[in-house]
């Protein structure tokens, strides 16, 4: 009757905010893998985790190419140095795109042709809004080099957002979760393109699963994906986005 259903509706809110979920059928159950995601169930799902599973592999090659590095693996890739000053790692990491792009130029290849290839990987630290000013540097500064080469046409680049080793706590996986938020707010809303969140501690399931899960609050429940360079405006913002890419062009 009647009040039997409010009943369970009271029963299934009190589940909700006590935190449990209600059981899982046996059908999803068998799709549910070992680090709690829910796996491919029909073709189109596959496809598109197939997908994103050839992205991210074009990306690695992207940014080994990009980079001068003909090996393929991850722990050979070379990328901006995260123990530098911004200035100092944005300037070195586009000393290197360039090079690429002279190299290519030999070849036959145009820079600009060149250009809309490459991709970039840039380290995120916990200076939440420093890092902030630095993605947002690094994009004006590649467009500068565009524009110094004559480009008749501008794009931004293509950034690759992932945690710094020091940023990580070893052994603080409670001090890493929050980290871990405001370091991919600071990448996300300085522009960056992709984003890897390095789990905060050492379980393969639980903090895997976290680390997904920051990615999913900022762009399901935060609409972080919705604006565009949201830190415009800012003074403090601003101006030391404006700093960093003085000095690192000065060091170009």
């Amino acid at each position: 009757g009647r009040g039997t259903l409010s009943r369970r509706h009271r029963l299934h809110q009190g589940r909700r905010i006590a935190g449990r979920r209600p059981p899982v059928p046996a059908r999803e159950a068998g799709r549910r893998g070992d680090a709690g995601d829910l796996r491919c169930a029909s073709d189109a799902q596959r496809r598109s985790c197939r997908s994103e599973a050839s992205v991210h592999v074009e990306l690695r090659v992207a940014l080994a190419i990009a980079t001068g590095d003909v090996a393929h693996d991850e722990r050979d890739r070379r990328h901006a140095d995260p123990d530098l000053p911004a200035p100092d790692q944005l300037a070195g990491l586009i000393k290197k795109a360039v090079s690429f792009l002279e190299k290519k130029e030999k070849s036959g290849i145009s820079p600009q042709k060149t250009s809309l290839a490459v991709h970039f990987q840039l380290p995120v630290g916990i200076g939440f809004l420093n890092e902030i000013a630095k993605f947002r540097a690094f994009r004006l500064l590649w467009l500068n080099v565009q524009k110094a080469w004559g480009f008749e046409k501008t794009a931004l680049p293509v950034v690759h957002a992932v945690f710094s080793p020091a940023a990580v706590l070893p052994g603080d996986p409670n001090a890493n979760f929050i980290r871990s938020t405001t370091m991919a707010m600071s990448a996300i809303i300085g522009g960056c393109d992709r984003l890897t969140v390095a789990p905060a501690g050492d379980d393969p399931v639980f903090h895997r699963r976290i680390a997904r899960n920051v990615q999913h609050l900022l762009k399901l429940e935060s609409s972080f994906d919705r604006v565009q360079d949201p830190a415009a405006g800012s003074y403090f913002v601003e101006k030391l986005t404006e700093q960093i890419v003085n000095v690192a062009w000065e060091k170009l």
